[in-house]
């Protein structure tokens, strides 16, 4: 399974995201995004309350904001259109937590990762 999701979201153009709550740490390593995921925040307010990421997000091309749990901030459409990036909500685990149930789980949230990547360059 891990070889088949690898491949599904390497075949798409990578491009730099930042992740926002919740622990990517597995997803980062196991799909090999390190290259490729520039910040994590541990809030949407810490994100917002950032004083750099006005240039951060130019300076590093960020299009990409991947968030656990889905976002719930009034301000998300406003951000959208300020800083030309896309917020997207990754899926939580849910109450099955058999090895099918989270596999699942993974493939909903490598899906996430290809709708972003499927971009023209």
């Amino acid at each position: 399974m891990k070889n088949r999701l690898s491949e599904r979201i390497n075949e798409y153009h990578k491009s730099s995201f930042i992740t926002i709550g919740g622990d990517f740490t597995e997803v980062v390593n196991i799909f090999e995004l390190k290259k490729h995921h520039k910040r994590h925040y541990k809030t949407v307010e810490s994100f917002i309350n950032d004083p750099t990421l006005a240039d951060f997000l130019k300076t590093e091309k960020i299009q990409h904001i991947f968030v656990i749990p889905p976002l719930e901030n009034k301000n998300v459409q406003t951000l959208e259109k300020k800083y030309r990036i896309t917020f997207y909500s990754l899926p939580t685990l849910e109450a099955d937590t058999s090895n099918w149930g989270y596999l699942r789980h993974m493939e909903k949230v490598i899906n996430t990762f290809v709708k972003a990547f499927d971009t023209y360059d």
